[in-house]
Parts: structure tokens; C-alpha cells; sequence
């Protein structure tokens, strides 16, 4: 049997630079650190570039960075051409594969990545997660702009991280605010899901019987998924789908354990789910169904 593919590896990416866009100004510096989903740090890169040919310095760009002197003089230490800086990148990365770049903004640091990768013949993925967005997603805001860090801040209640324009600093930085978020996402999901209980269990007990509802639903956790009664929650709204082995490697494999509960779930019942899922509701009413004498 062919091995699981692997989980992505986050690379939390951070760069400097003299200028808004790649090529017209120079990345300074680039730096990174890789997590995995438990948030544990398993490397950590930086590397301080020379200047890109024929690019000049933005003036705005360097008005700035002159009131950063300690930051500037960092990134004066140990520069390598270009081309050494992203061998030495890509190599580093290799191990980590399969990745997925996450960045503050996408559209900035990026960009600088992935065009100084592209320039030396390096194959280098489009797939990257702008903080920004994932906040918008997870708050359900229209606004992309603002101090997002700030947010995330008073969302979580997480401290105050010191962005000191050192590349592989602000990687860990990046890293270390998108999984507050993450985990603050969960919290929510799980207190969403406790509102919804007493409306599932209302509208069970009018529908079916509560003792009758009871019965199936502790028969057919244990049976099918293996979870013993009071060790779960359930509302309406609850999927075969959402008790896949989200401790897998991969989507394949969820996607596999999900099949296995649709086979288990004809086997032992003959309910054949179709391609869309059902509702767990939907299950104990078609079992209780079955059950019924016939007329």
C-alpha cells in the first residue's frame, strides 16, 4: 500500500527590502521558519542579499530604513549574491516539502520570493496564506487594511511580540500570530457548536421521540465511529463528514476514513449514503424508519 501523502510543512516567510516591488528594488534579506500544525518550530533560515542588478533603491524606502539604524546595519552583515541567497533557500526548504508559504501581505513579501526564485530556474509553488485575508475569513470582516496584529492581539488576548526587522525575527513573529488566530477560530467553532445542541435536541424529541433518539444516536456512535455515550456533542447541522480522522496526514486520508463510516453505516444498517454526505439527523431517522412495522 502506498504511504500517506505528507502534511504541508508552514514556512512562516519574511523579507526586507530597499523598495515596494522585486526587480525594480532589491530583497535585503529573506527569512523563514518552519512549523508544523502543532505549531513546533523544526528550522529556522536567514540569508542577507546584495543589491539585484541594474535595481535602484526607492527613496522612500531608504528615508525609512534611516531611522532603523541598528536594522540596517543587521542587514549589512554576510551579503550574498542573489543567486547564492536563493540556492541556499531552496535547498533549505527541500526537506520541509510539501510547504505552504505563509506571508504578511501575500502581495509583498511573496512576490519578492517567488520572482528572485523564478529568475534562477527555481520551481517554486503559486500556494500561500496572507494573514490579512485569513483574519477576514475568520472574523467575517470586510476590511483588509488596519493593524492586524492588533486584532489578532485583542481577539486572543496574545501578548505583545517585538517586530524587530531582523527577517528570521518577523518569520517566527508571523508564524506565532497566525496560529494565535487559528486557535482562537477553533475556540469559537466549538462554542457555536454548544449553542446549537439545545436546538437540535428540541427539534429531535418533536420529531422522533427523545427516548427513541437517544437509543439510535448512542447505538450508532458506538457502532460506527467508535465514541462512547456523553463523549461527543451533536446539533443539526452535524455530518458524517465532521468526524473524519482529522488527525490524518492528508485530505486522502480523511477522505478515506469518511468512506470507511459509509461503509461501516450500510453494513451494519443498509443506509447507503450519497455522494453529497447526510446530516447525522437524517441517519437516525432513516435507521428508526427501518425499524418501524410495516402496514
Amino acid at each position: 500500500m502506498p504511504s500517506e501523502t505528507k502534511a504541508q510543512t508552514i514556512i512562516a516567510v519574511d523579507i526586507e527590502s530597499d523598495g515596494p516591488i522585486p526587480g525594480a528594488s532589491s530583497m535585503l534579506a529573506l527569512g523563514a521558519v518552519a512549523l508544523d500544525w502543532g505549531e513546533k518550530e523544526l528550522g529556522a533560515f536567514e540569508v542577507h542579499l546584495e543589491q539585484w542588478p541594474g535595481a535602484i533603491p526607492f527613496k522612500s524606502t531608504m528615508d525609512w530604513w534611516a531611522k532603523q539604524p541598528e536594522a540596517w546595519a543587521h542587514l549589512q552583515t554576510d551579503r550574498v549574491d542573489p543567486s547564492t541567497a536563493m540556492h541556499r533557500f531552496i535547498q533549505w526548504v527541500k526537506p520541509f516539502e510539501p510547504v505552504i508559504y505563509l506571508c504578511g501581505p501575500v502581495g509583498f513579501d511573496f512576490t519578492f520570493v517567488r520572482f528572485y526564485a523564478v529568475q534562477y530556474g527555481n520551481k517554486f509553488p503559486h500556494n500561500a496564506i496572507d494573514l490579512r485575508s485569513y483574519m477576514m475569513g475568520a472574523t467575517g470582516s470586510d476590511e483588509y487594511y488596519g493593524n492586524a496584529k492588533g486584532k489578532i492581539r485583542t481577539l486572543t488576548g496574545m501578548d505583545r511580540i517585538k517586530h524587530t526587522h531582523h527577517a528570521v525575527d518577523d518569520a517566527r513573529e508571523l508564524g506565532k500570530y497566525f496560529f494565535a488566530l487559528r486557535r482562537w477560530l477553533h475556540e469559537e467553532r466549538i462554542k457555536d457548536t454548544k449553542k446549537k445542541i439545545r436546538g437540535f435536541v428540541i427539534a429531535s424529541k418533536r420529531e422522533i421521540g427523545d427516548s427513541d433518539l437517544e437509543q439510535i444516536k448512542e447505538e450508532v456512535m458506538e457502532n460506527i465511529f467508535g465514541f462512547e455515550p456523553g463523549s461527543y456533542m451533536l446539533t443539526d447541522e452535524s455530518r458524517i463528514s465532521d468526524f473524519a480522522d482529522y488527525g490524518a496526514a492528508s485530505s486522502k486520508a480523511r477522505k478515506k476514513s469518511v468512506e470507511e463510516y459509509h461503509k461501516r453505516l450500510y453494513q451494519e444498517y443498509g443506509i447507503e449514503v450519497p455522494e453529497g454526505g447526510m446530516y447525522l439527523v437524517e441517519v437516525f431517522r432513516a435507521i428508526l424508519d427501518s425499524r418501524r412495522p410495516k402496514h
